[in-house]
Order: C-alpha cells, then structure tokens, then sequence
C-alpha cells in the first residue's frame, strides 16, 4: 500500500485506540493486513517521494491535532516501509517485515482497481479520524 494510506490508517487505528502503546501495535498489526489487501504499489521512486509529500501535507493540516495515539498509529503504520525505500537506495539492504520478506502476504493488484482500493482505504480511514 502507498505511505498515505498506510498513514493515514494507523492513525485512525491509533485514534481509536486512546492509547499510546496500543496504538504502537496496532498500527504494525494494520501494515501487515493492509499489505495483504490486495493493492497497487508503485515501482517509481518518484511516485513514492510524491506519495511521502501527500500524506505529510495531510498530517500536518488536518491530523497534528488528533493527539499522541494517533501520531504513534501513522508512525508504526507507515515505518515499515522505510525499508522499501531503503531496498531502492541500497540494493542488498534486507527486507525484514513479514509482508516484504514474504512471510505474510503481500497481494498486489493491477490499476485501477489496485488504486481505487487504497482510496477507499485511505478516504475511510481520514472519515474516521476526522468524524469519530
């Protein structure tokens, strides 16, 4: 899934939750199960970078306020990914997360349904946060 949609759920995740350290898990636990979804991932670095700027412009204008659960949430959500970004730059870097390493699943769909999934995902997530 996009760092956006990731974000964006663990946040809501986090939101829910009240609580700091179960934001935490559960935001992991979501990374996992949204990557079992199946989705469409970009390949291009360039499509990440803009992915990256999307959701960080969400957070800082209308998530900040939402509190420490939530914050903890997008963290955990979206960090896994960084060893994607991190496998771009250096080719031998390890993927260590069960759904990049092949542990769990990581289902992949074709546009634009793989699309119109993380928008869904990602519009329902920012409803939750920002309506409950």
């Amino acid at each position: 899934m996009y760092f956006t949609t990731h974000l964006l759920a663990g946040a809501a995740i986090g939101h829910l939750s009240g609580n700091p350290i179960a934001a935490g898990a559960l935001g992991l636990i979501s990374h996992a199960c949204l990557d079992a979804v199946p989705h469409h991932d970009y390949r291009d670095i360039k499509f990440g970078l803009v992915d990256f700027i999307i959701g960080t412009a969400l957070w800082f204008s209308l998530l900040r306020p939402t509190g420490l659960p939530a914050a903890i949430g997008a963290i955990t959500g979206a960090i896994p990914d960084l060893e994607v970004v991190l496998k771009q730059v250096f080719r031998k870097w390890p993927q260590v997360f069960p759904s990049h390493s092949g542990l769990s699943p990581h289902r992949r769909l074709k546009l634009p349904e793989g699309f119109i999934i993380q928008v869904f995902t990602a519009m329902s997530s920012l409803a939750l946060i920002l309506f409950i």
